[in-house]
């Protein structure tokens, strides 16, 4: 995860995909920034039917990406271990977090 990425999840139907849309649109408008449309992707589970995933296709103009389960696994890791570093650079964690974390990422 770089500076300025971000990995949003949400459910496969246009009413959820349409509010995170709404949200990062809304957040551009406040701080002056705006999604580029080019480097943006979304991932689909294997899951989705591909009716849906047209769909939504259409809708956010995005390309698709499909991962196996080991891409999906490795992706839930990388966006697991590296979100709370800001945190821990600016704030000392207990122990006892660090661990619990650490915990949460080897269940998956």
């Amino acid at each position: 995860m770089y500076a300025d990425d971000i990995f949003i999840f949400c459910k496969a139907n246009l009413e959820e995909v349409g509010a995170v849309l709404e949200c990062v649109q809304l957040f551009g408008s406040w701080f002056g920034q705006c999604l580029n449309v080019q480097k943006s992707a979304y991932i689909c589970s294997k899951n989705v039917n591909e009716d849906t995933q047209a769909e939504l296709s259409q809708f956010l103009g995005w390309r698709c990406k499909l991962l196996s389960q080991a891409g999906r696994s490795t992706l839930i890791r990388a966006v697991a271990q590296s979100s709370p570093v800001y945190s821990m650079a600016t704030y000392l964690f207990p122990k006892t977090l660090c661990y619990k974390m650490d915990q949460a990422v080897q269940k998956f």
